[in-house]
């Protein structure tokens, strides 16, 4: 019943952000007061020139950019329509977190939401998602320290649900299983091999990461990073959010100790390089289990592309405006990376 109301709400609000395509003002005037009393309010129809969708993400959350007269000033807003069936809780921190991290200048400013956290309104970003890293490793390092730490001084630990990159694999791998795209030996492999890291895995610290750092969620504006889309947001090792940088970002090894000198200091550990190794095959491990999933072919029936051929795939994958995220297109870098997962030992790079 909850989930009933929270999506009728939510098919409510989406409908307002809806209308604002298919409506005049004088239309939308008579409409929304009903739909969304206290979105009108903030965004009365009179004030929003322009309106348009920007992503519709594969957690079925939604953005929309609109361009709006407020107090006399033009300017532009994003509106994020969170999934209705993510629950209340989850919902509640995205928002909380999102604002946190505008408060401290590190993403935009949140700057509304509804009372049923299903939809906030934020500053739209002017800026380009990062590519590259090369030569800001050891700022990137800096940069995740200080929000970890705001993040733990916020003490916002009881509301964060655990979810770590081993959980996230387990589930993908659940699955799959359940869609019957891996053999049964694939997945006693795979199962095995995350069984084995466990142990390792439990040695790290946990704290509040992002969880999804990835290009298209770090903007480089005006030589700044500002960080977005905290839907992930979870207590996990500090690992996952270093390992999935390296994975991500392609890190040489060079790059990897730069990373790590800036978070933790000069130099690297020892140690810290193994975590970060284990993390980095792990993301990419997690990344061949959820792109494998967005098709419909067996791991084994899924023309693998060779290693020239996967980078330009990856590549398109991760960048947010790419219009080529076909299933083929998932499912041959989803076999590439499990395929190279089948031939590695732990501490060897899946993506090699």
């Amino acid at each position: 019943m909850d989930r009933a109301r929270n999506y009728a709400g939510f098919m409510r609000e989406k409908f307002f952000i809806f209308t604002l395509l298919l409506t005049t003002p004088s239309l939308w005037a008579s409409n929304c007061r009903t739909l969304s009393p206290k979105l009108a309010d903030y965004l009365p129809a009179k004030s929003i020139k322009k309106c348009h969708s920007i992503e519709e993400g594969l957690s079925f959350d939604q953005i929309y950019a609109l361009d709006i007269t407020q107090n006399g000033e033009k300017k532009k807003v994003a509106v994020k329509v969170l999934n209705p069936l993510r629950h209340l809780q989850n919902r509640k921190t995205i928002i909380r977190v999102s604002q946190l991290i505008g408060q401290e200048k590190w993403g935009p400013e949140i700057l509304w939401h509804s009372e049923n956290e299903l939809i906030f309104v934020m500053d739209f970003l002017k800026g380009k998602s990062m590519t590259t890293l090369e030569g800001n490793e050891k700022k990137m390092g800096k940069a995740l320290r200080e929000i970890h730490e705001l993040l733990i001084k916020d003490n916002l630990g009881p509301i964060v649900q655990r979810y770590s990159m081993y959980d996230r694999s387990k589930k993908r791998l659940g699955e799959l299983v359940q869609l019957k795209l891996l053999s049964e030996a694939q997945h006693t492999a795979i199962e095995k091999y995350l069984e084995g890291l466990k142990p390792t895995l439990d040695e790290t610290h946990k704290i509040i990461i992002h969880n999804d750092l990835k290009p298209s969620n770090i903007f480089d504006v005006n030589g700044e990073f500002l960080f977005l889309d905290w839907a992930e947001t979870s207590v996990a090792s500090i690992y996952d959010e270093l390992g999935s940088l390296s994975f991500y970002f392609d890190l040489s090894d060079f790059q990897e100790k730069e990373l790590l000198t800036g978070y933790f200091g000069p130099p690297p550990r020892a140690i810290d390089l193994k975590y970060l190794d284990i993390h980095k095959n792990l993301t990419a491990l997690h990344f061949g289990l959820w792109t494998l999933r967005m098709g419909n072919k067996p791991l084994d029936a899924v023309v693998l592309p060779t290693a020239q051929e996967y980078a330009a795939l990856q590549k398109s994958l991760l960048d947010q405006n790419s219009k080529t995220t076909s299933p083929t297109t998932f499912q041959k870098v989803g076999a590439f990376l499990l395929s190279n997962f089948q031939k590695m030992q732990p501490g060897k790079n899946l993506a090699n």
